[in-house]
C-alpha cells in the first residue's frame, strides 16, 4: 500500500488517453479550462450534425474531434451529446447553453486577428485645419495610387492635441504648425521612438476685410481673431501685437472659416498663413495689411512613430506634403 507524501502526490493525478490512444496522466488538483479548440468544435458539430462532418469541415481527423469532445466534458463535468439508437447526436442541454458563448468567442478572435492585419494597412494621420483643408486632401488621391493597399485615417486637430496623441499611439503621423523646428521636437519624447523632420517654413500674413486701412500700425483698439484659444500660431500673434502696440484682444473663432467671416463682416483683424487667404486675397474679399512691425513665418512640422512596415509610405506622404506646399507658396 502506497502512502506517505508519495501516496498523495500519485493520487493527484489521474490517467486520460489522448487522441493516438497513449495514456497520458493529468494533474487533478487542477481546474480544467476551456479552450478555443472546445468552443470550435462544439460550433462545427452544431453546424454539421455529425462527428464526422465537423471533422470534415474543421480539417482534422475524426480521431482528434472525439478527442477534443472528450476533453470538453472533462471540463465541463457533463456530457456534450445525446445518442438516441437511429438517429444523430445531438447536444445537450449543457452544450446548448454553450454554444451561443462558443460563437462570441470565435467571432471575437476573428475580429481581433481582423484588426490586428487592419492595423498594419492603416496609417492614421493628424493634422491641423489648415493643413487638413488646403494640403492633405490634394495629395492623398496620389498617395493611395502609389499604396491601394494603405488606407489613410485623417484627423483634425489642435497641435498639443496632436502630439500627445502621437505619443499615446492613437495616431502613426502628424502634422502641425510650430512656430520652430526646435520648440516642435521638445514636444515629443527624445527616445528614438520617433522621427521628426521638418516639412516648409510658410508666411503668415496680417488681414482684414475689404473695407480695413491699408496699414496697421496699431491694434490695440482692435479684436484679432484665431482659429483656436492656443498652439503656436496664438503665441506668435501674441507676442507680434504686443509689439505692435501695448496691448491687444485676441478671441478665438474656433475655425478659420469663422474668422473669415468675421472679417467680412468688418469685425476686427486676423494672422493666419498666407496660402490659407491667398484666394481670398485674389478675389479681393479679403485684404492683406503692410504692418510696422514684420511677421515671423510659422514651421510645419512633421512627426511619425518609428514603425518599418510604415516608414516608406509615410515618407512619401511627407514628400507630397511638401510639394503641395511649394505650389501654394509659389501662388502670389
Amino acid at each position: 500500500m502506497v502512502g506517505g507524501w508519495f501516496g498523495k502526490l500519485a493520487a493527484r493525478w489521474e490517467p486520460h488517453q489522448n487522441s493516438d490512444g497513449v495514456i497520458v496522466f493529468v494533474d487533478g488538483c487542477m481546474k480544467p479550462q476551456l479552450e478555443l479548440r472546445h468552443f470550435a468544435a462544439l460550433v462545427a458539430l452544431a453546424e454539421t450534425g455529425t462527428i464526422g462532418k465537423a471533422a470534415r469541415a474543421l480539417g482534422v481527423a475524426q480521431s482528434t474531434l472525439s478527442e477534443t469532445l472528450l476533453s470538453l466534458e472533462r471540463t465541463l463535468k457533463a456530457p456534450v451529446l445525446e445518442r438516441h439508437p437511429g438517429s444523430s447526436p445531438r447536444l445537450t442541454r449543457a452544450a446548448e447553453r454553450l454554444l451561443p458563448h462558443a460563437h462570441s468567442i470565435l467571432s471575437a478572435m476573428e475580429r481581433a486577428q481582423v484588426e490586428a492585419l487592419t492595423s498594419h494597412l492603416r496609417i492614421n494621420v493628424g493634422a491641423t485645419e489648415s493643413l487638413n483643408t488646403w494640403v492633405l486632401p490634394f495629395v492623398l488621391g496620389e498617395f493611395r495610387r502609389d499604396y491601394p493597399a494603405k488606407d489613410v485615417q485623417v484627423s483634425t486637430d489642435l497641435c498639443e492635441s496632436l502630439h500627445r496623441k502621437l505619443a499615446d499611439g492613437q495616431l502613426d503621423l502628424i502634422f502641425t504648425m510650430e512656430a520652430s523646428p526646435s520648440r516642435a521636437a521638445t514636444k515629443l519624447p527624445d527616445d528614438g521612438a520617433f522621427r521628426k523632420s521638418t516639412i516648409r517654413s510658410v508666411p503668415l500674413v496680417a488681414i482684414g476685410g475689404p473695407g480695413s486701412p491699408d496699414e496697421l500700425t496699431d491694434a490695440s483698439a482692435l479684436t484679432i481673431h484665431l482659429p483656436d484659444p492656443g498652439g503656436a500660431l496664438h503665441d506668435v500673434v501674441q507676442r507680434w501685437a504686443s509689439a505692435l502696440s501695448q496691448r491687444a484682444r485676441i478671441l478665438s473663432a474656433g475655425t478659420m472659416d469663422a474668422v473669415r467671416h468675421h472679417l467680412a463682416a468688418g469685425d476686427g483683424i486676423s494672422v493666419l498663413p498666407h496660402f490659407v487667404v491667398a484666394e481670398h486675397l485674389r478675389d479681393g474679399s479679403l485684404k492683406a495689411l503692410d504692418t510696422t512691425v514684420a511677421l515671423p513665418d510659422l514651421t510645419v512640422f512633421a512627426a511619425a512613430s518609428i514603425d518599418d512596415a510604415l516608414c516608406e509610405p509615410i515618407e512619401n506622404l511627407c514628400g507630397r506634403v511638401a510639394g503641395r506646399l511649394d505650389a501654394l507658396l509659389a501662388c502670389p
